[in-house]
């Protein structure tokens, strides 16, 4: 390997063939799949209680019950989405 020193001074470091993958690389590459399904079967248990949330509007349920199924409709939506957003601090 070579190292060379660009004008801006910094340093590049040349080799004949490919470094392979770096840390967050293989782990995009190993858990792709895994993180798909899981919000996949959240967002679809956001869906199956928010059919239950809106029988219960629909049948003049307690208004209650509707207020307390509001957070557990948006529970499993925001599950679902928030891993694909979220960064460890370090």
């Amino acid at each position: 390997m070579a190292v060379m020193t660009d004008s801006r001074s910094f340093e590049i470091v040349q080799s004949e063939g490919s470094l392979g993958r770096n840390l967050p690389q293989r782990l995009g590459r190993a858990l792709w799949l895994p993180m798909l399904l899981m919000a996949v079967m959240a967002f679809a248990a956001g869906f199956v209680v928010a059919i239950i949330r809106a029988n219960e509007v629909a049948d003049d349920g307690a208004i209650e019950d509707i207020e307390a199924m509001r957070h557990v409709v948006a529970s499993p939506r925001c599950s679902s989405v928030s891993p694909r957003f979220s960064r460890r601090n370090r």
